[in-house]
């Protein structure tokens, strides 16, 4: 009986955690690998196949579907240059074999990553944010485990460092996009909607104009990500030739016990309503977390709410020193429907001013700003501690 049980235990261990099955195997290859070369070279591909694996299945728990697609396969060359395609659903990286661990899984990850992370919407995005966010994503994920510190400290050294110093612009971008990454953004805002702009615009040629909007609108999350606590200078809502995104802070701890989150819900409300978006999101932390899980339920019912997604996360242990004394986040995400033009008649929703951001066609041009309103905004009161307009 003792073996028909173990071969069972090896099968539900190989289904439910593939990539720690595929580490074991390399292990258990490397027992043998002395037999023939070629059982080396298998063993060493597994190891860090089941590493980069492991480590990407992780990150993708807490953000939504669709940013990481297709598990790494490793398959060795002679080039000196790597090479990744797409396979049956997977990501085949070629590359040189290395004599040591820790830099086959960072060269293996920097490779895999391009062909993995929003595949599709990359020949319509700005590439050299892409490039800062494909080092921002490896840093992440090598960062999430105490078993990859040897690997991380090689990609500082071979990849992150030297890239950085021999292009200061990328450098700034990788600056700009690990303080994006500190608010739990990079993973559920800023590629998210990458991701849906490439769907949307999938198979029509690139041009010029997506990716200078998608430059422009990874520098306003970086704006809104670089703020200090209180300022409400930058506008809530960016307004691009091919993005069109409204964020809400449910910021205002004192306003919840005074009003519920009912204000929030409107002025939310009035943005999905509005037509002028594609997707409305909704933000909080701690204590507030409660509110946009509320608010996100409620509006997820409405019938002009297509789609819509949830996500708590803990923060970085860098933010309570670099921001806030904080420790989780949450991001909600609507997905208003095309047509979706006329408010609600139950919901009073006009009094609410909706400022938003505006690129300038040049993007080397600082971008600009304009308001506009659903009527005159007579009334409005601007309260320094909430970050929404209200009445």
């Amino acid at each position: 009986m003792g073996l028909p049980i173990l071969l069972v235990a090896a099968i539900i261990y190989v289904l439910t955690m593939p990539e720690k099955a595929q580490m074991v195997a390399g292990w258990l290859w490397t027992l043998f690998s002395g037999i023939t070369k070629r059982g080396d070279r298998t063993a060493i591909a597994l190891r860090v196949q089941g590493h980069v694996n492991a480590s990407t299945k992780h990150l993708a728990r807490k953000v939504p579907d669709g940013i990481v697609e297709g598990k790494l396969k490793l398959k060795w060359s002679s080039s000196d240059e790597a090479t990744a395609y797409l396979r049956d659903g997977d990501v085949v990286v070629f590359m040189k074999r290395s004599q040591h661990h820790e830099e086959n899984v960072a060269r293996a990850l920097m490779v895999y990553l391009p062909k993995a992370v929003i595949p599709r919407a990359r020949r319509y995005l700005d590439q050299p944010t892409m490039a800062a966010v494909d080092l921002t994503l490896a840093k992440i994920i090598l960062g999430r485990s105490t078993a990859s510190q040897g690997v991380l400290d090689v990609f500082y050294e071979q990849h992150l460092d030297p890239a950085c110093e021999e292009d200061a612009a990328l450098g700034k971008l990788v600056t700009e996009m690990d303080e994006i990454d500190l608010h739990g953004w990079l993973l559920r805002v800023l590629l998210p909607e990458y991701r849906r702009l490439g769907n949307r615009l999938h198979p029509a040629q690139p041009d010029v104009r997506s990716q200078a909007d998608t430059a422009a609108f990874a520098r306003w999350i970086h704006r809104l990500a670089a703020r200090e606590p209180g300022d409400m200078s930058i506008p809530l809502s960016y307004d691009g030739s091919q993005m069109r995104v409204a964020l809400v802070f449910v910021a205002s701890r004192s306003r919840l016990e005074d009003e519920g989150s009912e204000p929030y819900r409107k002025y939310a409300k009035k943005l999905v309503y509005s037509g002028k978006y594609d997707a409305v999101y909704l933000m909080g932390r701690d204590n507030n977390i409660w509110a946009v899980n509320e608010i996100a339920e409620r509006l997820a019912q409405d019938g002009r709410v297509d789609g819509s997604t949830c996500t708590e996360f803990t923060l970085r242990a860098d933010f309570a020193r670099r921001k806030l004394d904080r420790n989780r986040g949450v991001v909600a995400c609507l997905i208003p429907h095309i047509t979706a033009t006329a408010p609600d008649p139950e919901d009073d929703l006009s009094h609410f001013e909706i400022e938003s951001f505006s690129p300038t066609e040049d993007p080397e041009q600082p971008s600009g700003r304009r308001r506009f309103y659903e009527r005159p905004p007579s009334g409005i009161v601007r309260d320094s501690n909430i970050e929404i307009p209200q009445a």
